[in-house]
């Protein structure tokens, strides 16, 4: 009987031991967490939107080249990514979960879009369609 209690602690004590052994070689890197404020955050979003409508609004107007277009688009793709790393930049927490989940995802759409906007000949099509990342994040909530 004492054995078998002996025997009992011996292996909860190595399972422990080993358990917290393989927790302790985790390293995690440090969080940045950012408070938003709900009027800051209106704020930015309302400033996105505003350049979004721009980019709407310069890729219907047919009297424009293609390269108009883009020495137009770009400097608000630009304002874009500006404010939306301000508002959740890399390794960046915020006390909004949905900002936390597709952020990242919309500076890599927004990323996306100047890229092809730098192309010969520009494509702006990624630029167009950036209206549908901020859906995908809007229709979420």
């Amino acid at each position: 009987m004492m054995q078998r209690y002996v025997l009992i602690r011996v292996m909860c004590m190595l399972v422990f031991v080993i358990v917290n052994s393989g927790c302790a070689t985790i390293e995690h890197e440090p969080v940045d967490f950012h408070v938003i404020s709900e009027s800051e955050l209106n704020i930015d979003m309302q400033a996105m939107g505003d350049r979004l409508g721009g980019i709407a609004i310069i890729s219907l107007d047919q009297t424009l080249t293609d390269e108009q277009r883009r020495q137009r688009i770009l400097p608000l793709l630009n304002g874009i990514q500006e404010i939306a790393e301000g508002v959740k930049g890399e390794g960046v927490v915020t006390n909004y979960s949905v900002i936390n989940r597709y952020m990242g995802s919309f500076l890599y759409d927004v990323a996306n879009a100047q890229e092809f906007a730098n192309r010969q000949p520009p494509n702006l099509v990624p630029a167009e369609r950036l209206i549908k990342s901020c859906l995908s994040c809007h229709q979420s909530i």
